[in-house]
């Protein structure tokens, strides 16, 4: 679904935590069982998925590293690097 489409406090609250960064499509799905809005988003150049209740209150925000398609992951630390088989 658009942004445009979820109601005012779940902008609001994804706003709030995103900045001005873009926004692509928003996922409605249950958590905890209620209903909750969900979208994974770019910011210092790593992805995040957070997750807004109906009534605005940030449910989650983690980085989302598994849509990762390289063989290797860069982290911030070269040392880190998470090697892939192939």
């Amino acid at each position: 679904m658009d942004l445009k489409a979820c109601p005012q406090a779940v902008r609001a609250a994804f706003r709030k935590e995103v900045g001005d960064a873009p926004i692509g499509k928003v996922d409605r799905q249950a958590f905890a069982g209620n209903q909750a809005y969900e979208v994974d988003v770019m910011l210092d150049g790593r992805n995040y998925e957070v997750i807004v209740s109906e009534d605005g209150v940030l449910l989650s925000k983690r980085l989302d590293e598994g849509e990762e398609s390289e063989e290797e992951e860069e982290t911030e630390d070269p040392a880190r690097s998470v090697r892939r088989p192939r």
